[in-house]
């Protein structure tokens, strides 16, 4: 319903909405967890919008904080009275000011198993092509601070990535001190190539030199001038002089215009929040029509009953009574009639006087009884027929109220089906005709409520709340600067001594509202996390969560007080590298079930088990539970689509990839298919399979597509080495396991798997899950390069090769592909 949306959403590309299931999932998620604590699992299948549907969920934290901000009437409300606290830090003194609590619970992490899922995010989020552009430049919110974090051209400081102590430092270093990676290409921001942060913290410190400004605060002018941070703008702010008057002037105005902005929302959404009100009209009316129809039926089988009473008491009662009181009164006449005269009397001695005399008084008594029955005949005929009448009267009463209720209710479903036809919620549409709600292709490919206008203005409503953050900012430079030069000695190794818990959780509040949200993997959650407490962590937000063992994850939903864990079973498994004899071993010493072994569960396995809101999703006869579903694919072109939806889902996913641009699509004249390589291999390596791929990517770029257009991917290690050899040094090539959570316009898979043995190639098929995330890496074209003879045969391969013809490639000679060092 409008009236579950939040208040703000993320000023999207062209203004577009979340269609019905991500709204729904982002209305769940605030009616549940906003006000309170807990855990959601949101199932993400591939390019259902997962990022689409945290962006919007982080707008509206960020607006949270804000209505807590316009509700104080001086910026200096956000700092506690006497609230100042110094610590030391390895000898060098560190000062903090504590925020007002109302602060806490807005702070945004996002964690994964793996540096590519929580980048997808967090890196993503400050770019400019993230927004509209009708947006900029007014929405900018430290703009270029935002590039130096992310890496490429963006709107805002949104998001950073944390982690290992080398990308601590380094975010520390761009958003705080302004300085630019060393590399000026810009390599050093696209530099993580290791999976596992684990595999960059030893390294860290001769990868990247901890930045000077972190030991001296106070750098030349020269310095300052080359580096334009966080720090030089709060510098800046705390040199101007403002006097009180002129302080809360600018506070009240931030505040105002945050206010004007949320107005302005509500009033254009007014129109469709009053569907709410309609709603709860018509479902009380409809309870109503229900209820009286019910005491309508039951009067009438009441009359029905008192009908067949009084035909019983017809039959069985009143009329034997009628026909004994006729027989007695028939003989009194005849005893009358029949009695003797004088000379009868004479002639019989007065014996027939006698006799007749005598039969009088029984005839009497039986014409007494007949007449007192034929009376209570009557009375119990009388007090049914009153019941009757009684019962009609209510069944005309009821009947009357039953048809005025219909009409409200035709009423109200005329008011509320051109209120919805208007905001174009089809679904609620069909509720509304038919009681089920509508889950039809076109409606879970629309927006739930279109309201003209609403969206933009629920757009502004969060850059508003961007800009009061920054008014306040601005007027609080000073404290603000303390308490983040205090986090920044946290982030970067500094151990701080002498300070309160509340000191510690008001420094990583201040920074997270200069930073909204911030990430790390689940392996370096306590080396970027670890100062904070149990549930000081406001919102989690796990990304690739069905990748995430379920003991990964539990210290960083220890720290959260809210948790969304977003992600799909159907998709890559968590690795697990203890033995399944050894965990068999620990469960049955501990008396554990087997349902939790964490060789068969996934973080969002039990996250999804814990949400109540869902479905049984999965391929036919496998099918599990999962939380809020998404169902509309927008990444994959057809064929890939429909191989994910065959082998992986069972038909549940809607198509909506929108073509792209002319200038947008590519340039590969070889469609989507099968390119045949046969041959024996070396190890899980196929020699033949390299050179089609040679041949192959010849004609890709004898087409004009770029290099890193194109991903190659394998199931095995093994061929990744082998990869290398025949492809440039910059183009992409990993396993299937690297690539989940990113995409490509052009995909090759080269299948590989040793030929002696049917191990190899029957572990890659043996789930979905592995061909599931390959396919839907492909954006516009998907190769597999295979025996197709071999491959073919085997299972989810013999149900989708319809959707992978068998390809050949142009006869040309093959260009010098050798890897460019």
């Amino acid at each position: 319903m409008p009236t579950s949306y939040a208040s703000s959403c993320w000023p999207a590309e062209r203004h577009l909405g979340l269609v019905h299931s991500q709204q729904l999932a982002v209305n769940t998620i605030r009616a549940t967890l906003a006000n309170g604590e807990g855990l959601l699992g949101v199932n993400g299948p591939p390019g259902t919008g997962k990022t689409t549907l945290l962006r919007d969920l982080i707008a509206s934290i960020v607006t949270d904080r804000a209505d807590v901000l316009a509700g104080l009437r001086r910026a200096s409300d956000a700092f506690v009275a006497n609230g100042l606290e110094n610590a030391n830090d390895g000898g060098k003194p560190q000062t903090c000011y504590k925020l007002n609590p109302a602060l806490y619970g807005f702070e945004i992490v996002v964690g994964s198993s793996n540096n590519g899922a929580v980048e997808n995010v967090t890196l993503e989020l400050p770019q400019k092509d993230k927004i509209d552009e009708s947006w900029l430049p007014d929405a900018e919110y430290f703009s270029e601070l935002g590039e130096l974090v992310s890496g490429k051209p963006a709107w805002a400081l949104i998001s950073g990535a944390l982690g290992s102590k080398t990308r601590r430092q380094a975010f520390v270093s761009r958003y705080f001190f302004g300085e630019k990676p060393k590399d000026a290409a810009g390599k050093s921001a696209a530099r993580p190539a290791a999976e596992n942060d684990d595999e960059l913290e030893n390294a860290d410190d001769a990868l990247i030199d901890e930045p000077e400004a972190l030991d001296e605060a106070d750098g030349s002018a020269a310095e300052e001038e080359e580096c334009r941070g966080i720090m030089q703008w709060l510098n800046e702010q705390a040199n101007v002089t403002r006097t009180s008057e002129q302080r809360l002037q600018i506070w009240q105005q931030a505040v105002a215009d945050y206010n004007a902005a949320r107005r302005q929302a509500q009033q254009i959404g007014a129109g469709a929040a009053q569907m709410a009100e309609i709603l709860r009209s018509l479902i009380q009316t409809r309870q109503q029509a229900t209820e009286q129809s019910a005491a309508l039926k039951a009067l009438e089988d009441g009359m029905a009953d008192l009908g067949a009473q009084l035909a019983q008491l017809d039959s069985n009662v009143w009329q034997p009574a009628h026909h004994e009181l006729q027989a007695c009164l028939q003989a009194l006449e005849q005893h009358l009639t029949a009695k003797p005269g004088f000379w009868t009397n004479f002639f019989s001695l007065w014996r027939a006087g006698r006799a007749w005399a005598a039969l009088q008084p029984l005839l009497s008594s039986r014409h007494a009884l007949a007449q007192s029955g034929f009376e209570r005949a009557k009375r119990e005929i009388d007090r049914v027929v009153a019941e009757r009448q009684v019962q009609e009267q209510r069944i005309n009463a009821t009947a009357n109220t039953l048809q005025q209720t219909r009409e409200r209710e035709g009423c109200l479903t005329v008011q509320a089906t051109t209120l919805a036809q208007s905001c174009k919620a089809q679904h609620f549409v069909e509720w509304l005709e038919t009681g089920a709600v509508g889950c039809s292709d076109d409606i879970e490919l629309a927006e739930p409520w279109i309201v003209e206008g609403w969206r933009q203005a629920r757009a502004r409503v969060f850059i508003e709340a961007l800009k009061l953050h920054r008014a306040f900012f601005a007027l609080e430079a000073k404290r603000l600067r303390s308490n983040l030069f205090f986090i920044n000695s946290i982030l970067t190794g500094g151990r701080v001594a002498g300070i309160s818990r509340d000191a510690i959780r008001s420094a990583w509040a201040s920074l997270f509202m200069v930073v909204p949200a911030l990430s790390s993997t689940f392996a370096s959650f306590a080396r970027s996390f670890g100062s904070l407490g149990v549930a000081e962590i406001g919102w989690l937000l796990v990304d690739e969560a069905g990748q995430a063992s379920p003991q990964a994850a539990v210290g960083a939903l220890w720290r959260s007080r809210r948790a969304v864990l977003v992600g799909d079973p159907l998709q890559l498994t968590p690795i697990i590298s203890v033995s399944d004899a050894v965990l068999e071993h620990m469960r049955t010493h501990y008396r554990v079930d087997a349902h939790w072994l964490p060789n068969r569960q996934s973080a969002q396995t039990l996250a999804d088990e814990a949400t109540p809101w869902g479905k049984r999703l999965g391929p036919a006869g496998r099918k599990k539970w999962v939380g809020l579903p998404l169902v509309v694919h927008r990444r994959c072109d057809r064929p890939m689509y429909e191989l994910a939806n065959r082998i992986a889902y069972d038909g549940a996913m809607v198509y909506g990839t929108i073509a792209p641009r002319p200038d947008k699509e590519t340039k590969a004249s070889l469609p989507t298919g099968w390119l045949h390589a046969a041959g024996p291999s070396v190890g899980n390596w196929v020699p033949t399979e390299g050179d089609v791929l040679r041949q192959l990517l010849a004609a890709l770029r004898a087409d004009g597509v770029a290099d890193d257009d194109i991903s190659v991917i394998t199931p095995f290690k093994a061929v990744r080495q082998r990869l290398r050899e025949h492809l440039p040094a910059k183009m992409v090539h990993v396993t299937i396991h690297t690539m989940q959570g990113k995409e490509s316009a052009a995909v090759v898979l080269v299948l590989g798997g040793n030929t002696t043995s049917d191990s190899a190639r029957n572990w890659a098929i043996s789930e979905p899950n592995l061909i599931n995330v390959a396919a839907t890496r492909a954006k516009r074209r998907f190769y597999v390069i295979g025996d197709i003879d071999d491959w073919r045969g085997r299972r989810l391969f013999c149900d989708v090769m319809d959707l992978l013809p068998l390809l050949q490639l142009p006869a040309a000679a093959l260009p010098d592909l050798l890897v460019q060092k």
